[in-house]
């Protein structure tokens, strides 16, 4: 999903427009969402309203991008985070009840590859903000981490020629062989994913490294959340 989400317009009925902010929020509970007020649209336009709320809906599945609600359609165009994800936003537009015209939506990061260094800086902040999260003591994504893997899908694309290694770690919770084990299990979970939205295997290496690399003290829960993560390292 995006980073953060702007609406631009207005709908005159406040019942309406606190209406469309649930379904931002239920769409992008944690993102970042700024209006800017435009012209109100006619009172009580439910119309406009369940236009709205359908493209809001498919945003979800841009990286980038934006989504304008003309009287005769919805026209989106960006970038989808991948192939599977463009795929899933012309089935979902197809089934949407309006016209929808996502032609100009494109795949990936379009233009110049970047150095391998950017795109590991990029990928660090993506989830150090939102760290991928497992099933506890299993190698299962949850709901939420699917959506940061999809970023960083998106993020890599922009330097399609650089190996990746991704490493997986734990807490201190557990035998040292089984952390190892499940750390690698975690990695490799994380690189079947993005091989499945597009990316090649070739380019992916899996490291478990277990407890053995703390970021934090295991004496506490919160230094344990820290603990169980996964990094990513490119080269040129």
């Amino acid at each position: 999903m995006p980073a953060a989400i702007e609406i631009r317009g207005g709908l005159a009925d406040e019942a309406l427009r606190i209406e469309l902010m649930s379904a931002v929020r239920a769409v992008f509970p944690d993102l970042s969402v700024t209006t800017v007020a435009e012209a109100a649209a006619a009172p009580a336009d439910r119309a406009l309203l369940r236009d709205a709320v359908t493209a809001i809906r498919l945003m979800r599945f841009l990286a980038v991008g934006e989504a304008a609600i003309h009287t005769d359609e919805i026209r989106m165009r960006g970038a989808a985070f991948h192939a599977a994800a463009r795929t899933a936003l012309a089935e979902a537009a197809a089934a949407a009840g309006v016209p929808v015209s996502a032609e100009d939506v494109g795949v990936g990061h379009a233009g110049a590859s970047r150095p391998a260094a950017a795109c590991e800086a990029e990928v660090a902040a993506l989830v150090r903000q939102r760290p991928i999260e497992f099933e506890p003591g299993r190698a299962t994504l949850s709901g939420k981490a699917r959506d940061v893997v999809d970023q960083v899908v998106y993020a890599l694309s922009a330097c399609p020629d650089a190996p990746v290694a991704v490493a997986g770690h734990t807490d201190s919770d557990g035998t040292d062989e089984a952390n190892h084990r499940l750390s690698l299990a975690r990695a490799q979970t994380v690189i079947d994913m993005m091989v499945a939205n597009g990316l090649p295997a070739e380019r992916f290496t899996a490291l478990g490294y277990g407890e053995s690399r703390p970021l934090a003290s295991n004496a506490t829960e919160r230094g344990k959340a820290i603990n169980r993560r996964i990094e990513f390292m490119l080269r040129d």
